[in-house]
């Protein structure tokens, strides 16, 4: 198999301030953990992110798009946790439609550039 048979067209949809990203996959993928898992703590730990790490991305990205994302509960008897606000869930769905048109775009490219059609 040549390597010409290998080659693929990529996008990643990345939205940065100062070019330090806020938004990108790994974000989404986050966010996600964090509505499966219900804490940020374990959500971190899947993807491996330290704590505050994702603490401060999450953070940064709720200041940039001036919009809550995770809401915390206190621990306690119940243990307390985190979730999605609605913002996030719209957030995530929005994310996961832009990706799979930029995916698209992606393919045509792929067919003109590299296969010359």
């Amino acid at each position: 198999m040549q390597w010409r048979d290998r080659l693929r067209a990529r996008a990643v949809f990345i939205v940065d301030l100062d070019g330090e990203k806020v938004l990108g996959p790994r974000f989404i993928r986050l966010l996600e953990e964090i509505g499966s898992e219900g804490s940020v703590r374990q959500a971190a730990l899947r993807l491996g992110l330290g704590y505050r790490h994702a603490i401060a991305w999450i953070r940064r990205a709720e200041s940039v798009l001036d919009r809550s994302l995770v809401m915390s509960q206190a621990g306690g008897v119940a243990g307390g946790g985190s979730g999605l606000t609605h913002d996030a869930v719209l957030l995530i769905n929005s994310y996961h439609r832009v990706s799979r048109a930029l995916g698209k775009v992606v393919e045509r490219a792929e067919r003109d550039i590299l296969e010359g059609r």
